[in-house]
């Protein structure tokens, strides 16, 4: 609601603005022609020199364009600039003037050419205009600049007008305000209030428009302030001129109009404010009571959903145990079809387990209560783990895990919780690949105090409009090719919670048509040279998984460690594959990577 109103406010100020540009141009134009034709009409705007509100005006016009450096602001400044330079010069030109008639004659009033020379005050207040336009988008903090030179000039009209209505000689500066026109007044008044609103967004036009209390009283207050008294003061001097009440009596009701007016004017905002604190703290109230309603109803859920969590955790792990017991039973004696039933339970179960699990993850996350045991971790460890335990969804889906180490180090963490998160990420790599594709699980060193694990597939990517969805609870994103997998909309939810329980970031990088890549970082818990070289892997290196096959070796038998190298591996020995990499090769054993240790 505030700021609809301040929009509409800024609208409006900004109108004015222009309007009162528009104004200025058009009452230069019309000075112009009154001197150039000679119109009865027209001979109150000979008293309006013509080229100075002209360049004020169109100046004003063209810097309703925000965009600094266009065409269109560059022009209002080069306006701006020459009726500074005009303003300035005639100005010098009166100040050193040597005698009164040389400076009457400067400031004829009504003797004005089309492109005379400005009279005093004019001068004066155009000047300090032309600065502050030049100055309308120069950045400050707490005032603009701008504003200070369009206040003096406003203020500077204010005394021109009062001398004018109220036909005091000695009010104007430098000139006899008799020898000034209302109009020429007015119009720098206009000139000044459009420069004040050009950018209502920024500085004493701001405050006008907001929706406060501040904003409130100075649209109400300012406009009474300026007006009523200039409109008290021409009614007591127009009585006093017919005769209507002596000096005396006109002095006295000018007072009490005053005091009558502004007790008024107090009142009014009083009330208005009162009205809008009042409805303030309404909402104020309205809404604690609602926000407590809903932590009530929250924290009722969330003890349901703990309770109806642990009370369903315990039966679902009996009957997985009392299956597994059938099963082991039925091993031998039971028909294809019983055993087939039994996997199918026992894999329910287990689903139905992990679904548990998670959902209790993701309450400890939500309420900061998640549990982590952290410890120093190889990061080579935690890498096999996770991919050893997922050979066999990979081999069930046909896809080929390749692990690239291009960084080793430690990390203090929560073994198992990184695991989950390993697992969830290659989980979903692995329900979005197609059958022969390769997912690369890589850890690699970004800088100097964080190591990232990512893991990449090849699948359709996630489309555009589904992204923002990716880390949110129950959420199930359709991937580029517009199909929605299974899964609880949980792992990643839980995964995000993890790994920013370490103080580690968690993020995605997708195109459509190439494939996904989610990471993670952690900090580093060590410098990496206080590892031992023979750890340190190249670049290049990689160990791939293959589910059509597992790898073993057998005694004085051949393994390829990489293209084009082989070496000769024999029982219980070790073996240097390529310079700073050591493995030890066990008999009909499973070639993986150990930290701190050879290749077992």
């Amino acid at each position: 609601m505030t700021a609809s109103v301040e929009t509409r406010f800024n609208r409006n100020m900004q109108l004015i603005s222009l309007m009162s540009g528009i104004v200025t141009f058009l009452i230069g134009q019309m000075s112009l022609i009154a001197w150039t034709t000679a119109a009865p009409a027209l001979v109150v705007f000979k008293s309006i020199p013509s080229f100075p509100f002209i360049l004020a005006g169109a100046s004003l016009c063209v810097l309703q364009v925000k965009r600094v450096k266009s065409p269109l602001h560059i022009l209002g400044l080069v306006l701006a600039a020459v009726l500074c330079f005009i303003a300035g010069h005639d100005l010098i030109d009166l100040l050193m003037a040597s005698s009164q008639e040389s400076l009457d004659a400067m400031s004829g009033g009504f003797a004005f050419s089309v492109f005379n020379s400005l009279a005093a005050n004019d001068a004066l207040s155009l000047l300090l205009i032309s600065i502050a336009l030049l100055c309308i988008d120069l950045p400050s903090r707490r005032f603009r600049v701008a504003d200070l030179f369009t206040v003096v000039a406003a203020f500077l009209s204010m005394m021109t007008l009062l001398g004018v209505i109220f036909g005091i000689p000695g009010f104007c500066i430098f000139i006899s305000c008799l020898r000034i026109s209302l109009l020429e007044g007015i119009t720098i008044a206009v000139l000044s209030l459009g420069v004040l609103l050009i950018r209502p967004e920024h500085g004493f036009a701001s405050i006008l428009s907001r929706d406060t209390a501040g904003g409130v009283l100075a649209r109400r207050l300012l406009p009474a302030a300026v007006l009523l008294p200039l409109l008290l003061g021409w009614l007591r001097m127009e009585g006093e001129r017919h005769k209507f009440y002596s000096s005396e009596m006109g002095l006295t009701l000018l007072v009490a109009m005053l005091v009558l007016i502004f007790m008024t004017v107090i009142f009014w905002n009083a009330w208005s404010i009162d009205r809008m604190d009042r409805a303030r703290l309404k909402a104020i109230d309205e809404m604690e009571a609602e926000i407590a309603r809903r932590k009530e109803v929250e924290q009722r859920f969330k003890d349901f959903y703990s309770n109806v969590s642990h009370e369903l955790r315990s039966p679902i792990t009996s009957i997985q145990g009392a299956m597994q017991l059938i099963d082991h039973a039925m091993a031998e004696h039971g028909s294809e079809q019983v055993k087939e039933l039994l996997s199918t339970a026992n894999i329910s179960c287990a689903r139905l387990l992990r679904l548990i699990n998670d959902l209790l993850d993701v309450k400890q996350i939500e309420e900061g209560k998640l549990h982590i045991n952290v410890s120093r971790l190889d990061t080579l460890d935690l890498v096999t783990l996770a991919v050893d335990g997922m050979k066999g969804m990979a081999l069930e889906a046909g896809v080929t895990l390749n692990v690239v180490m291009d960084a080793l180090g430690f990390v203090m963490a929560d073994e198992d919780r990184l695991i989950q998160v390993l697992t969830n990420l290659i989980s979903n790599a692995i329900k979005f690949s197609k059958v022969k594709d390769q997912i690369i699980v890589e850890v690699t060193q970004p800088d100097s105090g964080h190591i990232r694990f990512s893991v990449k597939d090849s699948g359709p990517g996630i489309a555009e409009d589904q992204r923002h969805k990716i880390f949110g609870k129950f959420e199930k994103v359709e991937e580029g090719d517009g199909i929605r997998r299974k899964g609880s909309g949980l792992g990643l939810a839980i995964s995000k919670g993890i790994v920013e329980e370490h103080g580690g970031t968690i993020g995605f990088n997708t195109e459509i048509g190439t494939g996904t890549e989610f990471w993670f970082e952690l900090p580093i818990a060590d410098n990496f040279s206080a590892l031992s070289e023979d750890r340190l892997v190249k670049t290049e290196g990689t160990v791939s998984v293959e589910p059509e096959r597992a790898v073993s070796v057998e005694s004085k038998k051949t393994v390829s460690v990489e293209p084009e190298k082989t070496v000769s591996v024999e029982p219980e020995k070790t073996v240097l594959a390529e310079p700073e990499k050591t493995i030890l090769v066990e008999s009909e054993k499973t070639v993986s990577v150990k930290s701190e240790k050879t290749v077992s």
